[in-house]
């Protein structure tokens, strides 16, 4: 039996009623931030020219950037690549500095997309095509800048409080607080701290963050009836111990062979630290779902030494008293006013593929227990920024390196949601032509990560390459690839049916098959006309004669199922069609 739930905003009460199974996790507690809004980047303009090489002042090496490491293997191969990113109409675009480098770094993305669904745009669309793009830099000299001001500028010059590499712009993007009449003097300070020739103030463009604060609030719980056996899946409600306020798991895994989930550090009672705290569905109800096994302290980074992490992300291993689905994620459907329910004839995605990173330009999709199902874009692939939690008890403040950035909505207590990319398929039939292959766009996902907090407009989550390489281990986060369900045998022929009278009048009619075994099947043609030629699921027919005529074919499957259609047509002398071969 399908599990089913509702659940209201913090602000809306919850009606309730003795079906109710689930409760949806309620993801508090988005990571206060003192962090400001931002405005877009100016419109850039300069020459275009290969730069200078003395930009590349020094080859930093990237501890903690496995989040960049498709472009890093790109470069191995295409030394002059500056990454790659999808336009709004799902094309590729790869961005290359000399010529020589085209082929290399095509085939890489190609290469690429066919070899890992996740990677295409998301939301069932397939990559629309390939295509280079000039770039004035390339990937190792911005990551080179990029990684220099983290280290040596992040959080000593005054008001700069995020660092990125926008491949689309090929530039590295300094944010800063810095007033409109401040800011050449914040951009002298960071090539003070570079200590660069002036080729690289070119390379960096500067975006200007707006006064106003923003602090992530908290929502308390919601009222849910539950108790089920339905097992927990990603998505879900989760309340820590002693807590009045929740999260969203954000996909259930097994770690070293432990069962448990992912949600985000800074729902437990202490961020980036092992402090064991419990979870369950409700506040202080049992069962208690898992006790945090795993949140590492922070390391230091940066000449300032601030407390850094590569991912907001905690893993909970589970005590065994409720039932937890690896690569299960609940599939909301909004109810309006705020109500959310699960839809009932699907229930779950199915995460049958993982990625450690994102693509920017991708469609990327959050479950929260407050907002439900939002869709957005990946705006940032690798962005590092300071966050100063609004917490008492705290005097830290820290940084997440190589976090990722997004377009979609999300409120309090969905943090620590699933982050995931739909794919175009089933793997058996992944880019497919045939006209039987069962495309579903909305039921498998690659699981990319999770919700993490909102700043300067947008909003910010883990990618699972930051994740795993925070909390270590071996991972199983995907279900098994389900079978591809049968279906009955059908089949249909499409082409005119009010012809031309004559022999020399070629006509062409296809027949369209689905179900069954799909990829087994063979035609058989019967027709009143005259063949003039025939090749798997299409004949082309001549009917001389005046009159009503018949197109017939008889499909056959694997299993030697088998089913006919017959198209009926009038030939005549004034007849409509005539598509001379």
């Amino acid at each position: 039996m399908p599990n089913r739930f509702r659940l209201a905003t913090a602000t809306l009460s919850v009606a309730t009623r003795p079906a109710f199974r689930h409760s949806l996790s309620m993801a508090a507690l988005l990571t206060p931030l003192f962090l400001q809004a931002c405005r877009d980047l100016p419109e850039r303009v300069g020459p275009t020219e290969p730069p200078p090489k003395s930009v590349v002042v020094q080859d930093i090496d990237d501890v903690g950037r496995d989040g960049e490491h498709l472009f890093r293997s790109l470069s191995r191969v295409a030394p002059s690549s500056a990454g790659f990113y999808y336009t709004e109409d799902g094309t590729l675009v790869v961005r290359v500095r000399d010529a020589k480098d085209d082929v290399a770094s095509l085939a890489f993305v190609r290469d690429l997309v066919r070899a890992n669904p996740g990677y295409n745009p998301g939301g069932g669309k397939l990559a629309r095509g390939f295509r280079v793009e000039r770039s004035e830099y390339t990937f190792v000299e911005l990551a080179n800048i990029r990684n220099q001001i983290s280290e040596k500028v992040l959080g000593s010059v005054v008001g700069v409080v995020t660092v990125d590499l926008d491949e689309r712009a090929n530039r590295v993007v300094v944010g800063t607080q810095s007033t409109a009449d401040r800011l050449p003097l914040t951009q002298a300070e960071v090539q003070r701290a570079l200590g660069a020739s002036s080729a690289t103030e070119r390379l960096v463009t500067y975006k200007l963050q707006q006064k106003s604060q923003y602090i992530a609030h908290s929502a308390p719980p919601l009222t849910l009836t539950s108790g089920s056996s339905d097992p927990l899946a990603g998505g879900q409600q989760i309340v820590r111990g002693g807590s009045l306020d929740g999260c969203t798991v954000g996909f259930v895994a097994q770690r070293n062979g432990i069962l448990g989930f992912v949600t985000a550090s800074h729902c437990s009672s202490m961020m980036f630290f092992p402090d064991f705290s419990q979870w369950s569905m409700l506040p202080n109800s049992p069962p208690v779902l898992a006790m945090e096994s795993v949140d590492p302290s922070y390391y230091t980074c940066g000449i300032a030494a601030y407390n850094c992490r590569g991912a907001d992300a905690l893993f909970a291993s589970s005590t065994g008293q409720h039932p937890m689905a690896v690569g299960k994620i609940l599939r909301t459907v909004s109810l309006g006013t705020g109500l959310l329910d699960v839809n009932q004839s699907k229930p779950y995605f199915t995460a049958i593929y993982s990625q450690d990173d994102v693509l920017l330009g991708q469609n990327v999709d959050m479950i929260g227990r407050t907002s439900g199902w939002r869709t957005g874009n990946v705006v940032s692939t690798c962005i590092d920024q300071l966050m100063v939690p609004n917490w008492p008890q705290s005097t830290s403040t820290y940084q997440i390196r190589c976090a990722a950035q997004g377009s979609y909505a999300a409120d309090g207590g969905d943090s620590g949601g699933p982050m995931f990319i739909r794919v175009p398929g089933h793997p058996e039939i992944q880019g497919s032509e045939l006209p039987g292959a069962p495309f579903w766009t909305d039921e498998f996902v690659s699981i990319v990560g999770i919700h993490s907090g909102h700043a300067f407009g947008m909003r910010f989550f883990s990618k699972l390459g930051r994740i795993k390489s925070d909390l270590g281990g071996s991972w199983v986060i995907t279900a098994p690839v389900p079978a591809l369900p049968a279906a009955p045998l059908s089949t249909f022929v499409t082409g005119s049916t009010d012809v031309l009278a004559s022999s020399s009048c070629n006509l062409r009619y296809v027949a369209n098959a689905t179900g069954g075994l799909w990829n087994t099947y063979s035609y058989t043609f019967n027709t009143s006309g005259q063949i003039k030629f025939q090749n798997g699921r299409e004949i082309i027919v001549a009917f001389a004669s005046n009159g009503s005529h018949h197109v017939s074919v008889t499909v056959t499957d694997g299993n030697n199922n088998t089913v006919s259609h017959s198209l009926t047509l009038i030939a005549g002398p004034s007849g409509m069609d005539c598509n001379t071969v």
